[in-house]
This record gives structure tokens, C-alpha cells and sequence, in this order.
């Protein structure tokens, strides 16, 4: 019987590591303090990483026009960061992909969604409006990105 105590002992004590891990990630992090508070005031957060990070290039280009034109008419609820080493660590511990280019469009509340690559149409930008806003989404069911889940 006490062979089985301290194992339940050690699970108990890993699974503490492992919460307070990523807890501690979130109270020593300033990316992810602001990402959780704008989440808890009901904004959407968006984070991206861009990996193509010469403007001079067209991708460049298209892919901040496409991203400033949304935010510019979505500022009241919308929020954008730009992804750090802390959050991209938690997000491969959710299994989500980070060595390239992605967006990730977070709310309280409702799915969360990944986009994997430069955003180069503006209909995904409009597609994940919709499905937040709780509008049809006539149409833009393609350009919705993936479905993922996030825990931080």
C-alpha cells in the first residue's frame, strides 16, 4: 500500500510542477499577462509571428496591408502582439506548429484559431470576424482557419 501512496505522491507532485510552470509563465511574462487581461475585458487577441521579416518584400507587404486594413476598422475590439519565446513554448506543449510564419486569433469563451503561414487574403481576417461577432459567415467557411485548443 505504501509503494502506491508515493506514487500518487509523485504524480501529485509533477502535475504541481506542471501547472506551476505554466502559471509562472504567465505571472513572469508581460506578453502573456496582457493577452490573458484583454481576453478576461471579452477582446479578441490576435498574435502572430512573422518569419519573412523583409519589408521590402512583396509577401511583406501584402500580408501587413491585409492585417493593418482589419485592425485599423476593428480597434475597439480587437488586439494585436506580436509573439514572443514564452508563448510560442506553450503553444508547442498545445501541440501547435511555430517553426513558420502563423496568426492565432484567441477569445474568451469561443474557439480559437490558427492560421499556419503569412495571411495573404483578407477574407480570413473576415471569416474569423464573423464566426466572433456570431454573424453568418456566408461564404467564408473556407477561409476560417483551424480550430485549435490553447491552455494558459
Amino acid at each position: 500500500m505504501r509503494v502506491g501512496y508515493k506514487w500518487l505522491l509523485l504524480i501529485i507532485g509533477l502535475a504541481a510542477v506542471t501547472t506551476n510552470s505554466i502559471s509562472g509563465f504567465m505571472s513572469n511574462d508581460p506578453l502573456l499577462s496582457t493577452i490573458h487581461q484583454q481576453l478576461a475585458q471579452g477582446n479578441v487577441v490576435v498574435v502572430y509571428q512573422m518569419e519573412n521579416d523583409d519589408k521590402g518584400s512583396e509577401q511583406y507587404a501584402d500580408w501587413a496591408s491585409y492585417l493593418n486594413d482589419f485592425y485599423s476598422t476593428n480597434t475597439d475590439n480587437y488586439r494585436v502582439y506580436r509573439t514572443n519565446k514564452v508563448l510560442n513554448d506553450i503553444l508547442v506543449i498545445n501541440k501547435i506548429d511555430v517553426t513558420d510564419s502563423y496568426t492565432l486569433f484567441m477569445k474568451y469563451g469561443s474557439p480559437s484559431y490558427f492560421y499556419q503561414g503569412a495571411i495573404v487574403e483578407a477574407m480570413v481576417y473576415f471569416a474569423v470576424d464573423q464566426a466572433y461577432s456570431g454573424q453568418s459567415a456566408d461564404g467564408l467557411e473556407a477561409f476560417l482557419p483551424d480550430e485549435v485548443q490553447v491552455q494558459f
